[in-house]
């Protein structure tokens, strides 16, 4: 029973979390377009919509993975998670996106976040081919090809999880910072958006699961 419970709990929470993810996308979407597109933090409110869609989606992709493990069913096809793993790191570049959209506002013209996060992912698309390369699944170190998915899992939040996390973070608190006296509400909102993205980056990220790649074998979600 104990067991029973912990399953559908953890799916429950996939479910939930995902759901948390897509509504913060969709709010965000809605506001970004009612706001005017010639305020900075509007503009990067486009990446950070497609962030939350993004991450939501994939949220609910690996609840159904979970859940077809507990049930002890055919596994899903490894195209889905393959595309799981792909729309993960999409959502993380659009993050990224968004950090460095809102970090130089004058800077980057309007739409430029479609090639910054289009670039963050073509750059994580040409580093598991390496890995594919450099270590072919079923080689010296024995790799199916779901755990070497899983090693792009893990990379993903390696290469651009923690670092859209903490240049996000980074990005908000300067936003506050910038903002005067009779602001000092929102960007006490902000102050708090900016210390959330830095533990989503730092904790929720680091903790990954455990594979063959440096350091998850020793810092991952059994430890």
């Amino acid at each position: 029973m104990t067991e029973l419970l912990s399953e559908s709990s953890i799916v429950g929470i996939y479910l939930i979390y995902g759901l948390a993810f897509f509504a913060m996308g969709l709010a965000v979407a809605l506001e970004t377009q009612r706001l005017s597109t010639n305020l900075p933090f509007a503009r990067a409110m486009r990446p950070l919509a497609a962030f939350g869609l993004l991450h939501g989606v994939h949220e609910w992709m690996e609840m159904f993975i979970q859940e077809s493990g507990f049930h002890n069913e055919i596994p899903l096809p490894v195209w889905f998670e393959g595309l799981r793993v792909t729309v993960l790191a999409l959502s993380f570049a659009s993050l990224m996106a968004f950090g460095f959209k809102l970090l130089y506002p004058n800077r980057y013209a309007l739409k430029t976040e479609l090639y910054i996060g289009g670039g963050m992912f073509t750059l994580w698309i040409i580093s598991v081919l390496v890995m594919a390369v450099v270590i072919h699944p079923g080689d010296a170190m024995r790799l199916t090809v779901r755990s070497w998915l899983l090693m792009a899992d893990t990379w993903s939040r390696y290469s651009l999880a923690i670092p859209a996390a903490l240049v996000s973070s980074y990005a908000l608190w300067q936003t506050a910072n910038s903002l005067s006296a009779e602001q000092q509400r929102f960007a006490n909102f902000i102050y708090l958006s900016s210390a959330t993205f830095f533990i989503y980056g730092v904790v929720g990220q680091v903790f990954v699961t455990e594979t063959y790649f440096y350091p998850s074998h020793l810092i991952n979600t059994q430890l």
